[in-house]
């Protein structure tokens, strides 16, 4: 099985219908803190929790959490629309992320910035570079910070380069996909005006003040809504995991 990125970082996110009912695991994020989680789609009578979920629960249940929790993503390897080019025009195994899938897995970038909620608002083309894919297609050089890389996307338009996460990254946090070689900003992985069709994992972070209990009760209310309007697939619900433990 593929592993994925956030997220709250993190998830996974693939454009399938079928993967709201996938079966996947993690090891236990080593670095995770008491307040970040998955979000986690499970059949209720038999409490097997799923890898993936309908786009529409995270949707919900972010709409629903508020400023009860910071919520974000990351999707599949490859998970990306766009195909980007590096040096040499070699292709790039892009994974898309929300602007906050790195700060919510308190990962820093090495080299550069991570992306801000002003690059998400903006429509900006932006990629962070794997330490991998920096040393090995960019010699390691700095001069990767600015850079530009072309695409195949709708529109044409190239990307630039802003950072290059720090080494040992997916060994730091399990959710990260490690087929991954570039980080794609997406401004509407969680977005309720988008109509791409995926299924997702989202991971969030609860800030001081706000217990389990009162987010997993809200979590719970929408995903009841969405049972009760025949959305997802019948007997199913929504449930708060830690980082800091394996989930199977």
């Amino acid at each position: 099985m593929r592993r994925v990125l956030m997220f709250v970082i993190v998830v996974a996110l693939t454009p399938i219908v079928a993967a709201q009912s996938i079966r996947i695991g993690w090891p236990a994020n080593p670095q995770a803190t008491d307040d970040v989680f998955v979000l986690r789609y499970y059949t209720v009578a038999s409490g097997e929790g799923y890898g993936t979920m309908p786009r529409e629960y995270a949707v919900e249940a972010k709409r629903s959490l508020g400023q009860l929790a910071d919520v974000g993503m990351a999707s599949w390897a490859g998970g990306t629309d766009a195909v980007y080019f590096g040096p040499g025009n070699a292709s790039l195994v892009g994974t898309e992320a929300t602007f906050n899938a790195l700060s919510i897995l308190r990962i820093k970038p090495a080299l550069g910035r991570e992306f801000t909620e002003a690059d998400a608002r903006a429509g900006r083309r932006l990629v962070i570079l794997t330490h991998n894919t920096w040393t090995t297609r960019f010699n390691g050089s700095v001069s990767a910070i600015g850079s530009r890389l072309d695409t195949r996307a709708p529109g044409g338009l190239a990307a630039e380069v802003v950072g290059v996460l720090p080494p040992g990254a997916f060994s730091m946090a399990p959710e990260l996909d490690a087929n991954t070689e570039i980080l794609v900003l997406s401004p509407d992985l969680l977005d309720s005006s988008s109509t791409t069709g995926r299924a997702v994992a989202p991971i969030l972070r609860l800030p001081a003040g706000v217990t389990v209990a009162a987010a997993q009760k809200v979590i719970a209310a929408a995903a009841a809504r969405l049972q009760d309007g025949g959305v997802g697939e019948p007997g199913h619900g929504l449930r708060l995991e830690s980082l800091r433990v394996p989930r199977r």
